[in-house]
């Protein structure tokens, strides 16, 4: 998940152990007393594999550096290319899987991977490894890997091809890609999606599916994979086992690895308990091992297996709490990049080095479902719900027993399981146990065994020891020669220290008058204080004032911006009167001019009439006046 997750809880070994003894009893298993295995006799396993000549050329080209920093960023996957998968061996341990139970049953014996084991393997380095993958609606792949390999969209999409239900990437364009960018990031980053792709989820030979793009883009962001690892494991081993038939498409390199580790560990090499440097893929690699046995030889030795003859505990594996349950269901729920499934960690304790208890598979085989069926995206978000309240229990003692009860609910438990048929091999059909002298002899030869190894540990601690006491005696030598020269050096040190008290001495009185001189600089230093102070509360006083003529001027600022335009008001009115008066004086000059233009008129008019009777001295009389007012017009204007 992107969001911060909560730490896990912790539970005491004995709290745990009785709360799942009352549960188990009151519930009852994941399958009832009256269930009827209806499973094949037997599993035709198909473990066809890509081929890794490519990566393992690109792999050995690398430098020292360049594989360490790998490792580094993306842990010990690229081991897995030199793994040599026992197929025979394979092929054996499917016919004892349990797919209720999530489980291989050989005899009285359950066992099955777990997260921690297989993150010892890789050797990942988490800062959380309680943050898994988790599927969403929609994974982006085609802009994910477009952005992984610095290419657009467009040129993801001409490579994308259809091998039946699955859309892929071929290995030939990412070969091509890697091979330009060997030697940088881009290349290496592509490199481990290729491995993932090809080596731990080889689910379409020659391509690289791409629901993987989106789990390890999650993955380079500090994702823990060991989870969906184990769960593409458990739903192949599932799915081959109810089938019958069918491809691997698990990692088997790493199933090879966790089974041979607890069953044919005698190789020295291979045997070293665990230590910070520990590499046990690169280890099991450069160990030699027995000659292969058959795949009937193999079901023949599980059928008939005790607990005696396991190495319960690999010796590659930390030591540390186990995580056991997730939410509120007493088991851990596993997200891989095709589907979900259930396991039950505390079925295997033994795997850790812890005492064996009744565990609780009440509902164990109720989930499991694949992206794409009806309501998986609300199963996906209470799987990541889960995965924020996740418990883990303490290892307590040390020891591969089990308690008074549980082999009492192991042979009354109804398992899913059917053993092939007697015909095809050697040896009694049902599971068994041996008679008690054999299991005592084998106790004893594992005894003998033991001590062995622990007398060779001893003999190597005596060696190492002696070792020790030559290594004791040169340091001896070397001590007596470094006291005649501590000797030497504690005389120059007297001499040294004599010579340093009188200068002390001369440091003092110089110090004394320096404290003078320091204590009036310190007067000084107060009364500039008090100057300063004084003159802050001034400024902050002009401040004020200042604070009080800003706003003034403001105020100021306001009126003249008023006056003005007052002032631009005015002049525009007196424009427009004095443009109406120079209108007006020009129409009185033109009432002027005519005035005068009728007095002259008048004037000829008058002068033609003749004043013989008293109308025309009334007429004549009447234009004088005429006259007379035209001609003042005229000079008025």
């Amino acid at each position: 998940m992107e969001s911060s997750w909560p730490s896990s809880s912790y539970d005491g070994i004995y709290q745990v152990t009785q709360h799942m003894a009352s549960t188990q009893q009151s519930e009852g298993d994941c399958l009832s007393k009256d269930h009827f295995s209806s499973l094949p006799d037997r599993v035709h396993l198909d473990l066809k594999q890509n081929d890794f000549t490519d990566l393992l050329n690109i792999w050995d080209k690398w430098g020292a550096t360049t594989r360490a920093n790998f490792d580094r960023k993306y842990g010990h996957i690229a081991r897995l290319l030199k793994v040599q998968v026992d197929e025979q061996l394979l092929k054996a341990i499917v016919q004892f899987w349990d797919p209720s139970y999530r489980c291989f049953v050989f005899n009285k014996v359950d066992m099955v991977p777990t997260i921690e084991e297989y993150s010892a393997l890789l050797q990942i380095d988490l800062d959380n490894p309680d943050k898994i993958y988790w599927r969403g609606q929609k994974t982006g792949h085609r802009r994910k890997l477009a952005k992984m390999m610095g290419i657009t969209s467009a040129e993801v999409d001409q490579n994308l091809r259809k091998k039946g239900d699955n859309e892929c990437i071929p290995w030939s364009f990412l070969r091509s890609y890697i091979m330009k960018q060997r030697d940088t990031e881009q290349g290496q980053l592509v490199m481990a999606l290729a491995i993932y792709g090809l080596v731990i989820f080889p689910k379409v030979l020659g391509h690289i599916e791409v629901g993987i793009i989106d789990f390890f883009e999650q993955v380079v962001n500090k994702a823990n994979p060991s989870p969906s690892i184990l769960a593409e494991t458990l739903r192949s081993l599932n799915y081959c086992r109810r089938k019958g038939e069918g491809r691997f498409v698990g990692c088997a390199q790493l199933l090879s690895i966790w089974i041979v580790s607890h069953f044919e560990c005698k190789v020295d090499k291979f045997r070293k308990p665990f230590h910070p440097q520990t590499a046990p893929i690169r280890e099991f690699c450069e160990s030699e091992w027995p000659e292969n046995r058959t795949k009937e030889q193999w079901i023949s030795r599980f059928r008939e297996l005790m607990s005696v003859e396991v190495t319960w505990r690999a010796p590659w594996m930390p030591h540390h709490p186990i995580l056991y349950k997730c939410g509120n269901e007493p088991w851990v729920t596993l997200m891989g990049p095709w589907g979900a499934i259930s396991y039950a960690p505390i079925m295997v304790r033994r795997q850790f080095g812890s005492e064996q208890f009744v565990p609780m598979t009440h509902r164990l085989n109720t989930l499991e479902f694949a992206y794409g069926e009806s309501g998986f995206l609300k199963r996906i978000e209470e799987i990541a719900q889960a995965w924020k309240k996740t418990s883990r229990v303490d290892q307590g003692r040390y020891t591969d027993e089990v308690t008074t009860g549980y082999q009492i609910w192991h042979d009354q438990r109804v398992k899913d399981v059917v053993y092939p048929k007697e015909d095809a091999l050697r040896g009694p059909v049902d599971p068994e146990p041996r008679d008690a002298l054999l299991e005592s002899e084998l106790a004893r030869k594992k005894s003998e065994a033991e001590n062995a190894s622990w007398k060779q540990r001893y003999e190597d601690l005596q060696k190492e020891c002696e070792k020790m006491k030559r290594e004791v005696s040169e340091q001896r030598k070397k001590v007596r020669k470094m006291e005649g020269k501590y000797e030497n050096l504690n005389d120059k040190f007297s001499a040294t220290t004599s010579e340093l008290q009188r200068e002390i001495q001369v440091r003092e009185n110089q110090g004394n008058e320096l404290q003078t001189h320091n204590d009036g600089l310190r007067r000084q230093v107060r009364f500039q204080q008090e100057s300063i102070q004084l003159l802050r509360q001034e400024y902050e006083e002009l401040e004020g004032v200042m604070t009080t003529y800003q706003q003034e001027y403001e105020r100021l600022k306001q009126q003249s911006t008023k006056i003005q335009e007052w002032g631009e008001s005015y002049r525009q009115a007196y424009t427009e009167k004095y443009n109406q008066m120079d209108y007006l004086v020009w129409q009185m000059r033109e009432v002027a001019y005519k005035a005068r233009s009728m007095a002259w008129k008048t004037n000829i008019l008058r002068s033609q009439i003749f004043p013989v009777g008293k109308q025309e001295q009334q007429l004549i009389k009447y234009l004088d006046e005429v006259y007379s007012h035209y001609n003042k017009i005229g000079e008025y204007f």
